[in-house]
């Protein structure tokens, strides 16, 4: 009897000690799969606002297209936050849930490498098929969007590319414009 209900405590606080471990970790890295996969595309298109609108003004016919780049499979996964392995000449970046965030390419108006007139967006492990996730073509609708907004252009006028690879499983209309 004693043994069976020491086998219960045990149990019992092995059991809130794993909640309480869970809770703690849920705590401490809020960026987890379940809070990203909430995001709306009305926030998506706010996130997007934000990273295009906050440099100084570009000068007119200073970029002419939009070009998608695939990350390197080589590039460690990281968290959203960490910026190593991303290609130097891209302007944005787009992770798996369509979340973006502004290089300091944008934000000092910097045009290096192939395609100088082209706003380079990184695109965080793309997917063999379809190539971008619908959450990634969210964000990217949502960056041509705003980019429109700010080089003061009808977003249908702002051309954007992709990778050869990437072949036509895009679709014409679903981000090309």
């Amino acid at each position: 009897m004693a043994q069976g209900r020491r086998v219960f405590k045990t149990l019992l606080c092995l059991a809130a000690a794993m909640v309480g471990t869970a809770m703690l970790l849920a705590w401490l890295d809020p960026s987890s799969a379940t809070a990203v996969n909430r995001l709306s595309p009305a926030r998506i298109a706010q996130m997007a606002r934000s990273a295009v609108g906050e440099q100084p003004r570009i000068v007119p016919g200073f970029w002419k297209e939009v070009r998608l780049v695939a990350e390197p499979s080589s590039s460690p996964s990281g968290t959203f936050l960490s910026s190593t392995g991303l290609p130097s000449d891209c302007h944005f970046w787009v992770d798996e849930h369509g979340r973006m965030r502004r290089l300091a390419n944008w934000t000092h108006q910097v045009r290096r490498g192939p395609w100088p007139q082209s706003i380079k967006i990184l695109i965080k492990n793309p997917l063999d098929d379809p190539p971008i996730s619908a959450a990634q073509r969210l964000g990217v609708e949502s960056v041509v969007q705003a980019l429109g907004w700010e080089l003061e252009v009808d977003p249908v006028d702002l051309p954007i590319r992709w990778p050869e690879e990437w072949g036509m499983a895009l679709g014409r209309g679903a981000v090309e414009r």
